[in-house]
């Protein structure tokens, strides 16, 4: 699997039937049914019966993602059976600590299924941020997701402004994403009527290097496509750089300079990133993909 934009990640409680109808008409890039903390103890069976039936739809170019609850609960297992029969596009893997408990999930996944799932993984314990650089080595891993409501449960930490509290969490875990290919994605915002507050979140996100972000309700879609989009300014930039270090190229030299700025290659790599982005945005407003 290759996601084009993870720029807006969607939960719905895998027992909310209208919620994933909805989901059909919303312009998310991934839709993750939760089995996890959406669901009550005494629900679970009946929300693995609605997701098989609501994943046995397309969904077009949104990403299914099923949420499983943790190794050590004694609900793991069915969910597993139930990923093995639904195949969805990825499988969100929960209160992950270690390698050990990553390879034994997997090797439970294997023997259930055919499929090589591709998997995500909350990091969202002192130990997984901990062991992260080992846990983003592993080859099926694609996606490093934060959960910071329970990071900060487990740190005793405040959720203020600016995150100083998990900023350390976020560069280690960025890091071991970037080093190994993988996307990451920032954590929900729970706070469903401080719009103006959620995009300041997505900017900071945006800032310190996720790919995009995790949500909780419909309202927070529009504002973190828009964050985690292009701007007009960064299209402009990326061109000129293009420009400016094909011209250099021809000429022999191995530097630029835009606007005053000094451009080399790994400048030229970065906006051809972005370009390559807006242009998957493009597409997918046009409807192409």
């Amino acid at each position: 699997m290759k996601p084009l934009l993870l720029r807006s990640s969607l939960y719905m409680p895998a027992v909310n039937v209208r919620a994933l109808e909805k989901a059909h008409s919303l312009d998310i890039d991934a839709i993750i049914a939760d089995l996890e903390d959406g669901v009550a103890l005494i629900k679970k069976n009946e929300a693995r019966k609605i997701v098989a039936d609501a994943f046995s739809e397309n969904y077009g170019f949104r990403l299914k993602v099923l949420r499983i609850n943790g190794p050590t609960t004694p609900y793991v297992d069915e969910d597993i059976h139930l990923a093995a029969k639904i195949n969805p596009d990825a499988l969100l893997l929960t209160k992950i600590n270690t390698p050990d408990e990553l390879n034994k999930t997997l090797k439970k996944l294997d023997a259930i299924s055919h499929v090589s799932f591709p998997v995500w993984l909350m990091i969202e314990t002192p130990s997984a941020v901990i062991n992260i650089d080992k846990l983003a080595q592993n080859r099926r891993v694609k996606c490093l997701v934060m959960g910071t409501n329970d990071l900060g449960y487990a740190l005793h930490s405040r959720h203020i402004p600016g995150r100083i509290p998990f900023l350390y969490s976020f560069s280690k875990v960025i890091l071991a994403g970037r080093a190994n290919g993988l996307a990451v994605l920032d954590g929900v915002y729970s706070n469903l009527q401080d719009l103006d507050g959620f995009k300041n979140y997505c900017n900071q996100g945006r800032n310190l290097g996720f790919d995009g972000v995790t949500l909780i309700h419909p309202s927070q879609v529009a504002i973190a496509n828009e964050e985690y989009s292009v701007s007009i300014h960064e299209i402009e930039w990326a061109h000129k750089v293009c420009k400016a270090w094909d011209e250099a190229q021809r000429k022999g030299q191995g530097v630029a300079t835009v606007e005053g700025w000094f451009i080399e290659n790994l400048h030229v790599d970065e906006a051809k990133r972005l370009l390559g982005l807006e242009t998957s945005i493009r597409k997918r407003t046009s409807g192409k993909i």
